[in-house]
């Protein structure tokens, strides 16, 4: 069953996300909006992420995302300048 997930993003971010899909190769017309956009980068992170990204997700994965959904919406804004940073140690 897939859910709808809400996330806030920096215009400048989007557009680098759609600048680095046309580099990767996905041309623009495959990107006809912000939900496609938004899709075609989580799944291109998962597979530059698992090592076999079509296996089953981990019982502890699956539980995270469980008790996650069912939360109550907590604000913690990260930026990819955050991202970068918290990788660059």
């Amino acid at each position: 069953m897939k859910k709808v997930v809400s996330a806030r993003f920096d215009p400048n971010d989007l557009a680098k996300a759609y600048d680095g899909l046309v580099s990767k190769g996905i041309t623009p017309s495959e990107i006809d909006n912000i939900s496609q956009l938004l899709r075609l980068t989580f799944y291109y992170g998962l597979i530059a992420l698992c090592e076999e990204p079509k296996t089953p997700a981990s019982h502890e994965g699956v539980i995270f995302v469980n008790q996650r959904l069912g939360q109550k919406k907590i604000n913690s804004p990260v930026t990819l300048n955050d991202f970068i940073d918290s990788t660059e140690g």
